[in-house]
């Protein structure tokens, strides 16, 4: 009786595996605060880093061959690359302060990132992957954000709240699906619901996001042009905290 009661209080803990990004039979994943990859067909793993800071959201390069990742190296949160085998990361961001990398643009030659905007909330800019000068999106304030595929438009967040956990929240920061053309300068609301709308991901002809609803958390659907969204997935009872 002993014996079988040790052996199962021995077994180690599952690992949590956080921020996931697919591309093709691949997956990279955040765990134990490093960047890992994934087979997903034969399920082995490896560990793409090894460092003290921590890393996280890693996003495959449209071509698979680069993953763009945000580090603790030197104490503020910057954005980095590295080659999908592993190697040496190149800092792309030196803010000093917060730069959390959220998707590659559709042409692979930049990052989008969600940086600091004083004296207001968040902003998003584009760093070029070869190096140099971060350039604004044209929006007041936003929190995230995910291109279209041909890269004129932009499906984002206004607000940063989902680290507050504010469950059922109604009031004004409640956050939306918004969709913008970068280049004509307009902009729309396409996803409003009682509940608050996070995670936007631009998926072919979709906008695909994490809703809060009555009865927990769904990953929903919607068109760029509005409309009617569909579930994809849930109510479940645990908060999704990223697509």
């Amino acid at each position: 009786m002993i014996a079988p009661l040790l052996l199962a209080l021995a077994q180690p803990a599952p690992a949590i595996l956080r921020e996931p990004d697919i591309h093709g039979e691949r997956i990279v994943f955040r765990c134990e605060g490093d960047v890992w990859i994934g087979d997903l067909a034969t399920g082995e793993t490896k560990r793409l880093t090894r460092h003290d800071g921590v890393e996280r959201f890693p996003r495959f390069s449209p071509d698979g061959r680069h993953i763009a990742f945000t580090a603790e190296y030197d104490g503020p949160r910057e954005a980095y690359v590295m080659p999908v085998e592993g190697g040496l990361p190149k800092r792309l961001t030196f803010t000093g302060d917060y730069a959390n990398v959220l998707d590659w643009t559709p042409d692979g030659k930049g990052l989008l990132v969600q940086t600091r905007s004083f004296p207001r909330s968040f902003a998003l800019k584009v760093v070029p992957l070869s190096g140099g000068v971060a350039e604004r999106l044209p929006l007041e304030f936003a929190s995230h954000g995910s291109f279209s595929p041909d890269g004129k438009r932009l499906a984002f967040n206004r607000f940063l709240r989902f680290d507050d956990a504010w469950f059922r929240y109604k009031g004004g920061l409640k956050n939306d699906i918004w969709v913008g053309d970068l280049v004509a300068k307009r902009f729309k609301k396409v996803a409003v619901s009682d509940g608050s709308h996070e995670f936007p991901v631009w998926v072919g002809d979709r906008i695909a996001y994490a809703a809060e609803g009555p009865k927990g958390f769904s990953v929903m659907a919607v068109s760029p042009s509005g409309g009617r969204a569909r579930t994809l997935a849930g109510p479940f009872p645990e908060e999704v905290r990223s697509l």
